[in-house]
């Protein structure tokens, strides 16, 4: 069934944004008198189609792509399906001006980025889901900590405005940035007033609040957890890190919070656990008895082990990013991250935030300064010297410069806050659609920047047919918000790349017509017909690449 769901998924995502893409260049080939003889989803033979008005709308037999082929414009020398091979000279492509002929490749990308226009804010009419705006952690020592914000806390207004979802709370968050933004909390039955003062946070883009800058989150912490001690009670029950509780002495339990209320010290208690990963389908469950030991404690300026040597898991390294610090320092997945210059890690906020304290923009270029940072692995305590890599990273309001040492936190260290249904009117919904898709774009400019700069690793970056299947299977698996939204970022993402200045892509053939205003003539058809096939031999070849990894990806993920 899981097949069927990615079979189904991708074939419709390919379908959507192949049939959006080829029908932006068809639409304006036609208002400028292009003739169009083929229109087809899928590469390769014919299947099946209709022939209406000189055009044959046909599914061809690999559904990897599609494309529009226009009069006058195949550089192979491919004939219409009428079989004469005469194209009249007002229909041609190739004697169109060239700035027709630029707009016309330009649509295929500009249709790609309508489109999630279009389903952001149609998402955004109907309904999104969101979460109640019900703090879930708060970040040692983050300015929402250091306003009085505590777990658990509701917040109601926002300068005077009531807000009952997180999304329209980071609205209000946004309109009032750079200023004192005061709040009114439902704790303990019982309203309570903040303030967060005008450096509390940054913006990232117009909508969005700077990652890790405000260290207020509305994901509670997971039960999943980390063990650096093999002598604790949880390591002698044959827990091992990673693993996450389900239920403490039949109780379940979903969030760190009722876990620890339940894990009480003087006694022992029946822990069921969860171990592996159900995305991979190597998830079991288990049981097992946590007693308390006498003789055996947390460290004593531990800030965040239980009694049992449970440590909440995003104190640990979960990935390690190849050639960055981490790694160059022999940092392996499984270490946790103790103390940055002597201030003990609660967070994976927080250790955010002390790395950045390494960064120095006072001079003519950003420096970052050394770092000693605590690890355990396997019981024992050791320090690393980390001098974190100074990166330029693009966002909406230019760049802003930033630290990398090179490693995350494991996944579902967090969950889902309570669920609630957000509801946008037509212009407000048609503008969160706008401003969704510009954050999209800048994503990916972000992802192609570090590409180029050796930053990441390329193969996790791109994707071929198969990791397309995954993700939009996935995606349909998981609803149709979510598939919508996949279906959006995928499509931004093409119109991007088909904008590279690649020979067979709209960028490669962008850059011949601009070449060709500049030079006052256009190429031979030999010479295009060259570059064309260069194009296509190197596009062959990267989806063999990338679609030998995602198989290896698929099923062989640990390699």
């Amino acid at each position: 069934m899981t097949w069927l769901w990615f079979i189904v998924g991708a074939g419709s995502a390919i379908a959507v944004l192949v049939v959006v893409h080829e029908f932006g260049h068809f639409l304006i080939a036609k208002l400028f008198g292009v003739g169009v003889p083929v229109f087809s989803v899928g590469m390769g033979p014919r299947l099946f189609g209709i022939r209406y008005k000189g055009t044959d709308y046909r599914f061809s037999a690999f559904p990897v792509g599609g494309y529009v082929r226009m009069s006058g414009a195949d550089p192979f020398g491919e004939e219409d399906f009428s079989g004469d091979g005469y194209v009249p000279p007002e229909k041609d492509f190739m004697k169109k001006p060239v700035w027709q002929r630029l707009l016309i490749m330009l649509a295929g990308p500009a249709a790609n980025l309508v489109l999630p226009v279009l389903l952001f804010g149609g998402l955004y009419f109907i309904g999104v889901p969101d979460a109640e705006t019900v703090v879930g952690q708060v970040s040692h020592g983050s300015a929402a900590d250091i306003a009085g914000f505590r777990e658990g806390d509701r917040i109601v207004s926002v300068e005077g405005q009531a807000v009952e979802a997180t999304g329209p709370l980071i609205d209000e968050l946004v309109a009032h940035a750079g200023t004192d933004v005061h709040f009114e909390v439902l704790r303990d039955g019982e309203k309570v007033a903040l303030t967060l003062p005008p450096d509390a946070y940054e913006l990232f883009s117009p909508s969005m609040i700077k990652r890790d800058s405000l260290g207020l989150s509305f994901r509670p912490t997971s039960t999943r957890f980390g063990i650096d001690d093999p002598n604790s009670p949880a390591a002698r029950a044959g827990l091992t890190s990673l693993d996450g509780v389900l239920a403490v002495d039949g109780t379940d339990v979903d969030t760190w919070t009722e876990m620890q209320a339940l894990l009480t010290p003087d006694r022992a208690h029946t822990v069921t656990y969860v171990r592996g990963d159900e995305d991979t389908g190597e998830r079991t469950e288990g049981e097992v008895t946590l007693s308390p030991d006498p003789n055996w404690a947390p460290r004593i300026d531990d800030p965040v082990s239980n009694a049992f040597g449970m440590v909440p898991a995003e104190t640990f390294i979960g990935t390690i990013m190849t050639g960055l610090p981490g790694d160059l320092a022999g940092l392996k997945p499984g270490d946790r991250v103790y103390s940055v210059d002597g201030e003990p890690v609660h967070d994976f906020g927080q250790l955010v935030r002390l790395v950045n304290r390494s960064l120095d923009t006072s001079g003519p270029e950003p420096t970052s300064s050394p770092l000693s940072v605590e690890i355990i692995r396997g019981g024992e305590r050791f320090a690393q010297t980390l001098t974190p890599v100074v990166d330029d990273q693009p966002t909406a309001f230019g760049s802003t410069w930033r630290v990398l040492i090179g490693f995350s936190p494991p996944p579902q260290t967090s969950v889902a806050g309570t669920p609630i249904t957000v509801r946008y009117g037509p212009i407000e919904a048609a503008g969160k659609g706008v401003s969704r898709t510009y954050e999209a774009v800048v994503d990916t400019f972000t992802t192609l920047g570090s590409l180029v700069r050796g930053l990441g690793n390329p193969a996790d970056a791109v994707g071929g047919p198969v990791a397309i299947f995954t993700v939009t299977g996935r995606s349909l698996m998981a609803g149709f918000h979510a598939f919508a939204g996949t279906i959006a970022v995928i499509s931004v993402s093409l119109a991007i790349v088909n904008l590279l200045p690649v020979p067979a892509l709209d960028g490669g053939q962008i850059a011949v017509f601009l070449f060709e205003w500049i030079r006052g003539r256009p190429l031979s058809a030999e010479i295009r017909m060259r570059i064309q096939m260069v194009g296509v031999i190197v596009l062959f070849t990267l989806l063999i690449v990338v679609t030998a990894k995602d198989i290896g990806q698929l099923f062989f993920p640990s390699y």
